[in-house]
């Protein structure tokens, strides 16, 4: 562990941030952090045990005045266990934590701050993704639907980007180390569980670029999925696609050769498809995609993303029910 600058006049709170070989996307991270108009008495950025030069730009850091910044470096531990690891060992009750590929607007912590002030126990921000191609452009928007569609979500979406009182995740055990995916959902379905409700902060703003290509982002939806199963959450979306693709399968076996049953299949394909195609053509004017080939992309991303979602959730459920068994 490193220490660099030290404590002066900022909000208690201890920001936690944990990296792995984020290189790429650090120096936008920084700057977010230094350009914060309400600064953490407290930085603990924890590294995973990358070897792409993050550690090494770390240090080359000047970080702002005010906080005292703490570099950690935990090589190969969990997602879950690094951040449990920086929040048993936090300077402040309050607590906000995030992963490393995001840009911070600048008033992102200020506006958490003012929703734990306001006796929140746990605060959400919102997720705006990003992306250099279209295809990242896509998974981030069937991940992260338009702020104006969204019923204020129950667990961040992405990057992690939330903030709690430590009695918060006290309450619930931390976040599951037990997960090597699915952490973020799985914690905040345990603190809905012990009656910790989330406030939906919208104007908390954090940009995030997936950064993934088609096969790295169906693996890690499987993933979460299986871990999401594995931990018993009777998740209400993950419940009806399996229930809605095993009945679409089976129906297939059964009716093959029924042109009714195909075109039942198609409209239920696009009524899944509706809300993320509308949102392709609502953003039209401010995409740089051409519309078919959002279309298809969003297609395929949604499609092909359900049904790996299926397997995963059907696959961590029986492991969680043989495990619930032993």
């Amino acid at each position: 562990m490193g220490i660099l600058g030290g404590p002066d006049d900022s909000a208690p709170i201890t920001l936690i941030v944990t990296i792995f070989n984020a290189l790429q996307d650090l120096p936008t991270l920084l700057t977010g952090i230094s350009g914060q108009t309400l600064l953490p008495s407290e930085v603990l950025i924890v590294d995973r045990g990358s070897t792409d030069g993050t550690v090494e730009l770390l240090w080359g850091w000047q970080p702002p005045a005010g906080p005292t910044v703490k570099i950690i470096q935990l090589n190969g531990t969990s997602l879950a266990g690094a951040r449990n690891f920086a929040i048993e060992n936090a300077g402040f009750e309050y607590l906000a934590v995030l992963d490393g590929a995001v840009n911070l607007h600048s008033e992102w912590l200020a506006r958490l701050w003012s929703a734990l002030m306001e006796g929140a126990q746990v605060a959400l921000g919102s997720v705006h993704p990003t992306g250099r191609t279209l295809l990242e452009r896509t998974i981030g928007r069937v991940e992260v639907p338009l702020a104006n569609e969204v019923v204020p979500p129950a667990y961040p979406t992405a990057a992690g980007a939330i903030a709690f009182v430590r009695s918060s995740w006290d309450a619930v055990g931390g976040y599951p180390e037990w997960l090597q995916a699915g952490q973020d959902k799985v914690f905040a379905v345990t603190l809905r569980q012990a009656n910790v409700v989330p406030r939906f902060v919208p104007e908390a703003i954090v940009e995030w670029n997936p950064r993934q290509t088609l096969s790295g982002y169906l693996a890690g939806s499987y993933q979460e999925a299986r871990a999401v199963g594995a931990a018993r959450i009777m998740d209400r979306a993950s419940m009806l696609r399996c229930l809605s693709y095993l009945s679409a399968a089976g129906a297939l076996v059964v009716f093959r050769h029924s042109a009714l049953i195909k075109l039942s299949l198609l409209v239920a394909a696009f009524i899944r498809l509706r809300p993320h195609l509308l949102g392709v053509w609502l953003t039209r004017g401010d995409n740089p995609d051409r519309l078919w080939h959002r279309a298809v992309s969003t297609t395929v991303v949604v499609l092909v993303g359900d049904v790996v979602k299926v397997a995963g959730y059907q696959r961590g459920w029986m492991v969680g029910f043989r495990a619930g068994d032993g």
